[in-house]
């Protein structure tokens, strides 16, 4: 008798497969409790309720499920073979138990009590519990050929036992309670998190890659020498002073890492926007990798989707030379976010799009540039999309490039974590920004007399004009003084930015608008069209959100920015004379407020980041860039000492705890984006292209076979995104609901949105930019 793992795989194939694809990944001392794991996984797919529900269709309830039964399977072997005190066999249970599903606590999955004397000393657990005895008496009726398939994976004799001992649920549950009664005294069990992750993601992983039948990728490893001959093509030496400071960074960096590669796990490269930081420390991370022989990947993680396409696009141009890159991209370098479009580019593979997307979300790629959301909560939390690509962690080299974009409530979180990380999943670190945040203040400097690098910049300064000043009396003396120069108005939420842009859009040069009020496509072509024409010299105008801030390359003339924390401003002031090609560029500091008199900033921002930005700049009347340095250092001192550290503290708390899913501050509950429970996302069918996406997402239902509408689903699902708006729900009831989405049709468009500034909508204080 033969039996399946999935219609045409037979299950000891699968298993073997899970234990190969996986166990090379993992240290030699979590090995034995991973082919535990991967061998019994599917443990209950052996019952004929399973085999008749995957070959032929047959519904049998509960009857069906494997989870259960292969967790204790795999919990009773564990048992046997690691020693009982450890606490592998109660990790090796929950990991089996919800490798279809997210993460939950372990003692939701155990008795109440230590001692079982009686049914309902199970608890919920009973239901599963009764499942699993009926499943084992249909395991013995075809015991023998199960016996002679697990002959192959080395568990025949634990199978027979198992199936034998009528104790054999209740035991392995008893032990498993008294394991999690010492477990949960533990004051720390933080290395216990990243080894149930590890095992969790490494299980999730290859289960994933098996079953949609993807083999061996054959990843290459690029080396540094052949980059850097590369870069020194692209960018020879030239005379103009921003480059030799540029070059002079680079070499610095580099040198730096061969110099103490070996002592250091954590680096930091701090120095002006526009001084190179993307080369030096994409090629500083390659070097590091090659001197300390780490079998990774480059993970550059950047805080928002706007950025990624331009950091992508500046790595590939390194990559070029390599003799099949084109070929092969995408084993080289991938970009990874949730607007990534579903396409794997190898010349020896025709991947169907469920494949391609599962080769993205696995990370099969030896570079990946990816956002702090797919990073950070890949890290922390418990969701089984996420975590599958947590294996792709180890032995890497990961660059974290403007982390003072995290809110400041998380930023003990993320030291706690990344620190654990390095020691836990042997990563080494190079954090990259303008404005360094103090955490991680252990970590060496490899630009060691960056301040000096400060004081080589004259580019900016800061003016700050404190007095609280309306819209309409902005507006007016803006335009009392515009000059021939191009202009940046960077504001804190929509309404005042369609304010602001609405009075002077009729002034007698180019004026654009950019926000997330406009749809993801438009917001592209902006900030595509607004490069070229300030590379071609014209004084145009931007009004924007946050949004054009950080990594943006833009250079404007004269900055504007609304009251915000201070390294927002200084990240404004990085689009200000960005390359030194004109005079000392301005950045003004104005204070908005709205018709009640309530300051614009209040809105987003703490009011204890607004209160120190103010205490900073109440003294000056400007501040030139070589000192901003400093000025960010006595900002991040203060905030770091006033800020309020609950939100990480209990996070911290529940990793320590392994608490996955219970209460509010459970791992489950972190999120780097939060949750706008007043907003909903709108589908705008702007133009063809989206309306033909549309139609075939609604024929979707047509489709019968699940992986042919999957594979349809992936087809269409990035032009979707590419139309989707954020829109305040008091604005939703005006539109319409087709196939469960709320959409702007094309025949609405012109009452409903605008392509030059987006969702129409009367003035609303409280539409915020995220």
């Amino acid at each position: 008798m033969e039996f399946y793992s999935h219609p045409d795989k037979l299950l000891t194939e699968h298993l073997l497969e899970v234990k190969n694809k996986g166990i090379d990944l993992l240290p030699e001392e979590y090995k034995e409790v991973y082919s535990i794991i991967a061998l019994t996984h599917d443990f209950g797919k052996y019952t004929s309720f399973f085999q008749d529900h995957l070959l032929r269709n047959v519904k049998s309830n509960n009857l069906s499920s494997h989870g259960f039964i292969s967790a204790l399977f795999g919990a009773y072997v564990a048992l046997d073979r690691l020693e009982e005190e450890c606490y592998l066999p109660l990790i090796s249970y929950n990991v089996i138990l919800h490798h279809h599903g997210n993460l939950e606590n372990m003692k939701n999955n155990l008795p109440r009590e230590i001692k079982v004397l009686k049914d309902e000393d199970y608890g919920e657990l009973w239901t599963k519990v009764k499942v699993a005895k009926e499943q084992i008496e249909n395991l013995k009726e075809n015991k023998v050929a199960i016996y002679q398939d697990l002959t192959k994976l080395g568990i025949e004799n634990h199978f027979s036992m198992f199936i034998e001992d009528d104790s054999a649920i209740k035991e392995t549950l008893v032990k498993l309670k008294k394991i999690n009664y010492f477990f949960e005294k533990e004051p720390d069990l933080t290395k216990y998190y990243f080894l149930h992750q590890i095992l969790y993601s490494t299980l999730i992983y290859s289960d994933k890659l098996s079953a949609a039948k993807i083999g061996e990728n054959g990843l290459p490893k690029i080396e540094f020498e052949e980059v850097d001959k590369s870069k020194r093509n692209l960018f020879p030496t030239s005379k103009k002073e921003i480059d030799r400071i540029r070059d002079e960074v680079y070499n610095k960096v580099i040198n730096n890492i061969e110099k103490y590669s070996n002592e250091y796990k954590i680096f930091t490269v701090t120095s002006p926007t526009g001084t190179g930081k993307t080369y030096a420390g994409f090629l500083g991370a390659l070097k590091l990798r090659d001197k300390l022989g780490l079998k990774g990947k480059i993970i550059y993680s950047l805080p928002f989707t706007s950025i990624i396409d331009q950091n992508y696009d500046s790595l590939e141009r390194l990559l070029t030379s390599i003799d099949d890159f084109d070929e092969n991209k995408s084993k080289y370098i991938i970009k990874h976010h949730y607007l990534t479009n579903r396409e794997y580019q190898t010349q020896d593979s025709d991947y169907s799009n469920a494949q391609a997307e599962l080769l993205l979300e696995t990370w099969q790629s030896d570079i990946v540039v990816t956002t702090f959301v797919q990073l950070f909560q890949t890290l922390i939390g418990n969701r089984n999309r996420m975590i599958k690509k947590l294996i792709s962690f180890r032995d890497s080299v990961i660059i974290i490039d403007e982390l003072q974009s995290i809110d400041v409530k998380y930023l003990k979180l993320i030291d706690y974590v990344l620190r654990n990380a390095v020691e836990n999943l042997n990563i080494r670190i190079i954090l990259m920004t303008a404005t360094k945040p103090l955490i991680l203040t252990d970590a060496i400097e490899l630009l060691d007399d960056n301040e000096k690098l400060y004081s080589y910049f004259d580019r900016t300064k800061l003016i700050p004009k404190l007095d609280k000043i309306t819209i309409d009396e902005f507006v007016e003396e803006f335009m009392n003084n515009i000059e021939d120069k191009s202009y940046m108005i960077v504001v804190n939420t929509i309404s005042e930015s369609l304010q602001i842009f609405n009075k002077i859009k009729d002034l007698d040069r180019k004026v654009y608008y950019l926000s997330t009020n406009l749809i993801p496509k438009h917001r592209r072509n902006i900030i595509k069209k607004v490069k070229e024409e300030l590379e071609k010299g014209e004084n145009i105008i931007l009004v924007s959100t946050q949004v054009v801030e950080a990594g943006v390359d833009l250079d404007f003339d004269v900055a504007i920015r609304d009251m915000a924390p201070l390294d927002s401003i200084i990240q404004v002031a990085g689009r200000c004379n960005r390359n030194a090609l004109n005079q000392k560029g301005e950045v003004y500091i104005y204070r908005f407020i709205d018709e009640n008199g309530r300051e614009f900033s209040s809105f987003i921002y703490s009011e204890v980041l607004i209160n120190i930005t103010k205490d900073i700049l109440k003294d000056f009347t400007c501040i030139d860039e070589k000192n901003y340095y400093e000025l960010i250092y006595k900002y991040y001192t203060l905030v770091m000492d006033k800020i309020n550290k609950d939100r990480s503290t209990d996070l911290i708390d529940s990793i320590k705890k392994l608490n996955f899913d219970d209460g509010k501050n459970s791992i489950s509950s972190f999120s780097l984006i939060e949750n706008k429970p007043i907003y909903q996302e709108v589908l705008v069918l702007y133009d063809d292209d989206i309306e033909q996406a549309f139609e075939k997402f609604k024929n979707l239902k047509n489709y019968k076979d699940y992986e042919t509408k999957r594979n349809e689903y992936l087809k269409i699902i990035p032009t979707i995104k590419e139309y989707i708006l954020s829109v305040p729900t008091k604005y939703v009831k005006e539109f319409q609901i087709d196939n469960n989405l709320c959409i702007i049709p094309q025949i609405a468009i012109d009452d409903y949105y605008d392509i030059v500034t987006g969702l129409r909508r009367e003035y609303d204080n409280n539409a915020l930019i995220l």
